[in-house]
């Protein structure tokens, strides 16, 4: 078992969905809008995409 540093409850202003078999991370603001959205096979591989769409 991989033990994680962070526990996805605990991200405010990230949304994980599963959606057609697939994870999706979603940063939202302060005021509920969605800004960014990554995709991936696993919620740690959509947080992953999400963030090089940052950079």
């Amino acid at each position: 078992m991989i033990s994680s540093l962070i526990e996805i409850t605990e991200l405010q202003h990230i949304k994980i969905e599963y959606i057609n078999q697939e994870y999706v991370a979603t940063l939202i603001d302060i005021n509920g809008f969605e800004i960014i959205k990554g995709y991936g096979s696993s919620n740690i591989n959509a947080i992953n995409d999400l963030h090089k769409g940052l950079i």
